[in-house]
């Protein structure tokens, strides 16, 4: 699939303001840190930190290795077993550089989640396209699906919901998208609605 440069740099705004509600948390965390004389972390998440010391574990091991042990573990010589690509990165940055952990896994998330939001658009478009009002609802549910329908739930009737999955199954669904583009294109017949009773 080709994409024109013009449609590439939208697409790319397009990833910025979905994942805008993620810059928005980080940019409170900061500014709420300054303005109490504070020094941020970036750590918004209990689990974050051990995200970063396993990182570190790659360079805490004397030497270059692709694996890393737990820095967990209370013994010294546990084996190396462990491998993650994106850990390894942070661990080969922060070994090159030393910049502040924190500030390392905030941007390192940022571009992360932004080129991951790219890649699915590029994805739902190949596969739904992006031609109606729908399809652009569909991929918001897609990127932000837990969120967004969790908020639907309270806004929107339970019949209304299941009427919204529904349609987004059939969009899934290729054989039946190709039947109701047949029908639509007077390729094939329908049936009354009465025959699901037979």
């Amino acid at each position: 699939m080709r994409i024109k440069s013009g449609a590439s740099y939208r697409y790319w705004f397009y990833a910025l303001l979905l994942f805008s509600p993620v810059i928005i948390v980080y940019a409170c965390h900061y500014f709420a840190a300054w303005r109490a004389g504070e020094i941020p972390t970036g750590f918004v998440h209990y689990d974050m930190p051990y995200y970063m010391a396993n990182a570190r574990e790659y360079s805490d091991q004397g030497g270059f290795s692709f694996l890393y042990s737990s820095p967990y573990t209370d013994h010294y010589d546990s084996k190396a077993i462990y491998f993650q690509p994106h850990l390894f990165v942070l661990g080969m940055i922060f070994k090159l550089f030393h910049p502040d952990p924190g500030t390392l896994f905030v941007l390192f998330g940022l571009l992360s989640g932004l080129i991951c939001i790219r890649v699915l658009i590029l994805l739902f478009e190949d596969i739904f396209g992006l031609d109606t009002k729908i399809k652009w609802i569909g991929l918001l549910l897609f990127v932000w699906g837990g969120g967004v329908l969790s908020i639907a739930g309270f806004l929107v009737s339970k019949d209304r919901m299941e009427a919204i999955i529904e349609t987004m199954e059939i969009l899934a669904n290729t054989a039946a998208m190709k039947a109701i583009t047949d029908f639509e294109d007077g390729r094939s017949k329908g049936k009354d609605i009465s025959c699901l009773d037979e």
